[in-house]
């Protein structure tokens, strides 16, 4: 069992800030996919990217 001490550094060491900005990352990426995905011009076909990575895509020639 650890001690306070132990258990008082590990959360030191977690930077809240951090957590709280990828927790709202999380909440808000399927909105913001799906209006990106809106907003496509009509030639292109209007799938979702994946969530997972967004950033990669297919190159287009």
């Amino acid at each position: 069992m650890p001690s306070f001490e132990a258990v008082g550094r590990s959360f030191e060491a977690a930077d809240p800030l951090a957590l709280w900005l990828k927790a709202a990352q999380l909440m808000w990426m399927p909105w913001l996919l799906a209006t990106q995905t809106m907003m496509l011009p009509e030639g292109r076909t209007r799938t979702l990217p994946n969530a997972s990575s967004p950033q990669q895509e297919a190159p287009t020639a």
